[in-house]
């Protein structure tokens, strides 16, 4: 008679110390699953908080790089300016107050004078107006944009605020 070996893979009854190996086996696995997902939790909350840091860091760095990359093209920046508000008065004008920078002198807004703004002012001894430099500033501001340009009447008078901060 001839004989070949084969394995396979059959069910074998464990007696009561290989039951008794098996249980400290399966509890000791158990607790080091647990550690092993609470290691998984800790570090998956680690890598939130670092990918977040990450990607917060990418936003304010394109930021950057976006406000350069425009600074060079057009030659200039936004920033924060010191600026005067202007005040005209003209007979029987209702009057207008014009914003100015106080690095360059250029005009920059202009509005209306409000019923506060005139009723502030009447009685005020007020400055001969330079009615070119109210032409000026209403060109620079029709060039802007800045609404439609306002006659000044020959003769306007600047008001000054009074700030002391010229």
């Amino acid at each position: 008679m001839r004989r070949t070996m084969e394995t396979r893979t059959l069910t074998v009854q464990l007696n009561d110390e290989q039951v008794e190996s098996r249980s400290r086996q399966l509890a000791r696995k158990s607790i080091d699953l647990a550690e092993l997902e609470k290691s998984i939790e800790a570090k998956a909350e680690v890598h939130k908080s670092v990918m977040k840091e990450l990607k917060d860091r990418v936003k304010e760095e394109k930021g950057e790089l976006r406000a350069l990359a425009e600074a060079v093209s057009k030659r200039a920046i936004r920033t924060d300016v010191d600026c005067d508000w202007r005040y005209y008065l003209g007979e029987g004008e209702t009057g207008i107050k014009i914003l100015v920078r106080r690095d360059t002198g250029e005009a920059v807004d202009r509005r209306p004078l409000t019923q506060e703004e005139r009723q502030l002012f009447i009685g005020e001894k007020l400055e001969e107006a330079n009615a070119a430099q109210v032409a000026l500033w209403e060109q620079q501001l029709a060039n802007q944009g800045v609404g439609e340009a306002t006659d000044i009447p020959e003769g306007a008078e600047p008001v000054d605020e009074g700030d002391g901060a010229e």
